[in-house]
């Protein structure tokens, strides 16, 4: 698989060659260089796709894990039975959420 750096780089490629494509196709006019402009962009235009679904996909794992360990503190605030080992089960859970910018504490 290939990392978001290496995406980019290929997406930069062919993004010269539609852009020298496309100079081309301005100065003669012949169709195969608005084709190959065309086929280039298609083709820089999937690899800035391929780039960001590879970060959005880590975000929604990261958030995945998050709302996991969110909900595993939260049962065991319920279990607790000692009213300060609730409350720093739930202190914890908050400095969690405020760490992930998913809660903004007051200060």
């Amino acid at each position: 698989m290939l990392t978001q750096k290496e995406l980019l780089k290929l997406a930069d490629k062919y993004e010269a060659l539609h852009k020298k494509n496309f100079d081309i196709y301005q100065q003669c006019g012949e169709q195969k260089y608005l084709r190959a402009h065309e086929r280039y962009e298609d083709m820089a235009d999937a690899f800035h796709m391929a780039a960001n679904a590879e970060e959005d996909f880590s975000q929604k794992t990261h958030f995945g894990a998050l709302i996991t360990n969110f909900a595993t503190r939260a049962a065991s605030a319920l279990r607790a039975t000692d009213p300060e080992e609730m409350e720093t089960i739930l202190h914890d859970l908050v400095e969690t959420a405020a760490a992930n910018k998913l809660y903004w504490k007051r200060e």
